[in-house]
């Protein structure tokens, strides 16, 4: 992850080359105001580290502490991880392709960097309605994530997928997984291809600084000729007399030739006596710049040939993503019209750690009967096992507590948060009605001293549960009523 001090829609514009020469595939952006997904901005504070590791080397997942594009800002991004910063300007062309780094004393505190993580968190908001515009996406997909890739050449639009329950982390890690060997597979060819283009640019330097003079391209043109006449062995030309004449460098053995023999011995002659060990230099250098000519050639071969592989991982890569997001578009609107049941209306619907069955739970439900409530009014899991019971039983329960509930009972409990179907599944539907303002629904009932700081999406300073641990069943059972008459 990477915090950076200048718009998005700049930095998409100005420094995907810079991404894609670290090796990014994609530039990732959220998609969501603070108020679309805050379960997702909560996760993020609390798990940038895992966001980080999980993105990797694959995806650059970018956010920004500039407000406005007329701000004053330094175009530096910079790259944080495991308590590191590394600084860069994207518009530096680094020859040895290391990013610069700097001193570990002059790094930024730890508190100095989550700082700058809450100013980006904060300031993310402000993009969502420009991104939108520039990149023609639509307001239905917020909240989302959204993926632009690093090449160039790559024309295609953006990949949006949608967060699933709000939990940005399982959307970004599904989306991984669901590609994963295709992904592999393309950043193979693409890291072939470099690393081939790599060689190429320094072979090509190479044929450079082996630069063979005029003098003695001179030398080898007339040396050749005179070679060919020796090998051809020419009637109206004494051979022997001419390699002798070669081998002794006789100037006056030149006026026994006819042109051009005779000048083409007359130069290399001069050129010897001139520049001494021509000949051993020559015979060097042309050596070594035919040995890399003939690896050049075998470089560009290897080129066209990765360069076609690269192309077939690439259009893999597409076939996977697209089936990717289908599926999900797909499982996301089928998702309630895919369920054969009639999922009931409720009264009270209540989740819950099941540590607290026999003790809170079970009780409350048998006094909310005494309240005139009957079975079929409130959801009580154990009362309607049947209803929830199937392979799509997650989905039946989302729907419970997100639409099919006037009042959602939450009791908030030390292991709530960790079990998977309170702290994932239930809880989710439960973020919904507070991302959709449906959050005069939910009664918050607390026991054990369960830490509210530590639910996403509450907070000690705003939230306030009702705390049962000294009260009986029938007053817990009379509290949870008149929450329920208040929105009747």
């Amino acid at each position: 992850m990477e915090i950076i001090n200048m718009p998005i829609t700049e930095y998409l514009k100005m420094c995907k080359t810079v991404a894609y020469q670290r090796g990014f595939v994609w530039i990732m952006v959220l998609l969501a105001r603070e108020r679309d997904a805050v379960h997702s901005y909560n996760d993020i504070k609390r798990y940038w580290d895992s966001f980080d590791d999980l993105t990797g080397d694959n995806i650059l997942f970018i956010m920004s502490i500039a407000n406005r594009r007329e701000e004053s800002y330094s175009f530096y991004p910079a790259h944080e991880t495991e308590g590191w910063r590394r600084i860069y300007n994207p518009h530096l062309m680094i020859m040895n392709r290391k990013v610069p780094t700097i001193p570990r004393w002059e790094f930024p505190s730890e508190k100095y960097i989550r700082e700058y993580r809450n100013m980006a968190i904060e300031n993310n908001t402000h993009f969502i309605s420009e991104l939108c515009h520039e990149f023609n996406i639509s307001e239905r997909d917020v909240p989302s994530i959204v993926l632009f890739c690093t090449e160039l050449s790559k024309k295609n639009k953006p990949i949006v997928i949608p967060i699933k329950s709000d939990n940005l982390y399982t959307s970004i890690k599904d989306f991984i997984t669901g590609i994963q060997l295709e992904l592999e597979n393309y950043k193979k060819c693409r890291t072939g291809l470099r690393n081939i283009a790599l060689d190429l640019q320094e072979l090509k330097s190479s044929i450079q600084q082996n630069v063979i003079s005029d003098p003695e391209r001179r030398y080898i043109i007339a040396k050749t000729k005179l070679l060919q006449v020796i090998e051809t062995g020419s009637t109206d030309i004494d051979i022997s007399m001419l390699q002798e004449a070669i081998e002794k460098k006789d100037i006056y053995a030149c006026k026994r030739f006819p042109q051009p023999i005779r000048g083409y011995l007359n130069q290399i002659i001069d050129l010897q006596e001139k520049y001494k060990e021509i000949e051993s230099r020559v015979t060097r250098k042309y050596s070594y710049e035919q040995q890399l000519y003939a690896r050049q050639i075998v470089l560009e071969k290897a080129q066209d040939k990765n360069s076609d592989m690269l192309e077939k991982a690439r259009y893999d890569l597409d076939c996977a993503i697209k089936k990717y997001t289908e599926d999900l578009h797909e499982e996301l609107i089928k998702g309630e019209k895919g369920m054969k049941i009639c999922v009931p209306h409720f009264k009270i619907g209540i989740t819950f750690s099941g540590k607290y069955r026999k003790q809170f739970v079970e009780p409350l439900c048998d006094e909310l009967l005494k309240l005139g409530y009957n079975k079929d009014d409130i959801f009580y899991d154990s009362w309607h096992d049947v209803l929830i019971n199937g392979v799509h039983g997650d989905s039946i329960l989302r729907q419970i507590y997100f639409k099919n509930c006037d009042c959602v009972v939450v009791l908030l409990s030390p292991d709530y948060k960790e079990k998977n179907w309170t702290g994932h599944i239930e809880w989710s539907a439960v973020k919904e009605l507070i991302n959709t303002g449906e959050d005069d629904k939910i009664c918050l009932l607390r026991v054990d001293f369960a830490d509210i700081g530590n639910i996403d999406g509450l907070y000690k300073n705003q939230t306030i549960a009702k705390s049962i641990d000294d009260m009986s069943a029938a007053e817990v059972a009379a509290f949870v009523h008149q929450k329920h008459k208040l929105l009747i």
